[in-house]
């Protein structure tokens, strides 16, 4: 007969034995009839240890298998940038608000500032409220954008042609935020003024000053003559001009639309344009001295 003995209970590995008899044709053990009596054994028993419970719930990883490059920190497994990382500011664990940033490891409050600030600028609180800034300087002016901490126009900045970070090579312009072959001016600018894609321009301002001003170190300064000019002349910095001359007219002549015309006649004479003056308003000559002709 088969007789079935389990060994454990607590198991997986069966394993099964049969055992012939001694010799055939005996009877059998139990007194049934002739045959061969088998013994088998059903062996539940496994001795090896088959490894961790699987359901098991380890938890939460505590390092960083490769560990972590740079400034960056294992926080819970995951690598971090602890000084700007809101989950784990400073600290691992350390949460920031939600209306805080995490700056050079420390949770603070954002600031908010109205205007929104440039591209590149932040946001500084300062004791008289919030203002945008460029780097240590204040914000950029309108037209002009924030580049590593600089203000720069993106339309003819050469070292931030277009976007910020893009320089044009040697020799090359930047108009209109693209980087080209430089445009001559003709006539060559003066005054102050640089030639920008074929004309003379103050600084960025993009075009020349407005008459009577001046440009000094890219910036249009306003004319401070004194006393105010008259007679049709305009102030070019600190002199009284007559149209683009870069001076007053002669005596005996008036500004006229930007040009020194004569005013009429010298005691009935007219005198020789652009050779003779008449001086003190009586006579005709070549060289006016103190209201006196020398020659």
């Amino acid at each position: 007969m088969l007789r079935f003995r389990p060994a454990a209970l607590c198991g997986c590995l069966l394993v099964l034995f049969v055992t012939p008899a001694c010799a055939s044709g005996a009877g059998d053990r139990d007194g049934g009839g002739p045959g061969t009596d088998f013994g088998v054994r059903l062996d539940l028993g496994v001795g090896a240890d088959l490894g961790p419970d699987l359901g098991h719930d380890a938890g939460p990883p505590t390092s960083c298998v490769p560990g972590c490059a740079g400034v960056e920190s294992c926080c819970g497994g995951m690598c971090v940038d602890r000084s700007t990382d809101l989950m784990n500011c400073g600290t691992c664990g350390t949460v920031c608000g939600v209306d805080q940033e995490c700056a050079a490891g420390s949770c603070r409050t954002v600031s908010v500032c109205a205007p929104t600030c440039n591209p590149g600028e932040i946001c500084t609180a300062t004791p008289t409220g919030n203002v945008c800034k460029c780097g240590a300087g204040s914000g950029c002016s309108t037209g002009q954008s924030c580049c590593t901490g600089a203000c720069a126009n993106l339309l003819t900045s050469t070292r931030n042609c277009g976007v910020c970070g893009t320089a044009c090579p040697a020799g090359q312009e930047c108009a209109a935020g693209a980087c080209r072959a430089p445009v001559t001016c003709t006539p060559v600018c003066t005054g102050g003024l640089t030639c920008a894609s074929g004309a003379c321009v103050c600084g960025t301002t993009g075009a020349a000053c407005p008459a009577g001003y001046s440009c000094t170190g890219g910036t249009c300064v306003a004319p401070t003559c004194s006393p105010a000019c008259t007679g049709g002349l305009t102030c070019s910095g600190t002199t009284c001009v007559c149209g683009t001359t870069g001076a007053a007219c002669p005596a005996g002549q008036a500004c006229t639309g930007g040009t020194c015309v004569a005013t009429g006649l010298c005691s009935g004479v007219m005198c020789i344009p652009g050779v003779e003056t008449c001086c003190g308003g009586s006579v005709c000559c070549l060289v006016c001295l103190l209201g006196s002709c020398v020659l």
